[in-house]
């Protein structure tokens, strides 16, 4: 009996250590799984961290983009408007340069006409003062020759007396 006891005992003590061996090696596939989970947790925990700190800067990003494109919106049309009033710009100085060009050519012309009008009015001038001077002389000779005639009346009267 106590070889029977003994016997089970071994058996016992067999299926034990076996159970201890097993229970060993699961106990460390526990511990490892969970040191999987943690890392696994961690690594979870740190991409959702990031993946937060990506969404923030995705909603900056698009925010920023928003305003950016508004604004560009913004410039193109300034930019259309510039170039519209430049266009009229040019057009309205082209047709200023030309308005500006015929009246510098009808000065031109009138300054012409205004000098050889001018050399007329001081020939006609000089002609008009020449003709004054030879008027006066005339003058002065009729003048002399009413007196040289009144002389003779008087002559002529005094002698037919």
């Amino acid at each position: 009996m106590k070889e029977q006891y003994y016997e089970k005992s071994e058996v016992l003590q067999k299926k034990f250590q076996d159970l201890m061996e097993r229970y060993n090696v699961i106990k460390k596939d526990v511990v490892a799984i969970e040191e999987i989970k943690r890392d696994r947790d961690q690594r979870i925990n740190m991409l959702r961290s990031e993946l937060d700190t990506l969404q923030g800067d995705h909603d900056n990003l698009t925010k920023t983009n928003a305003s950016l494109t508004v604004q560009y919106q913004h410039m193109k049309t300034e930019l259309d408007d510039t170039k519209e009033n430049y266009e009229a710009c040019v057009k309205n100085l082209n047709a200023s340069n030309q308005v500006r060009h015929e009246k510098e050519e009808a000065l031109d012309l009138k300054t012409k006409d205004f000098n050889l009008l001018s050399k007329k009015f001081d020939e006609s001038e000089k002609r008009v003062s020449e003709l004054e001077k030879e008027n006066e002389k005339l003058d002065r000779r009729l003048k002399e020759s009413e007196k040289e005639f009144d002389e003779m009346e008087i002559k002529k009267d005094s002698v037919s007396k």
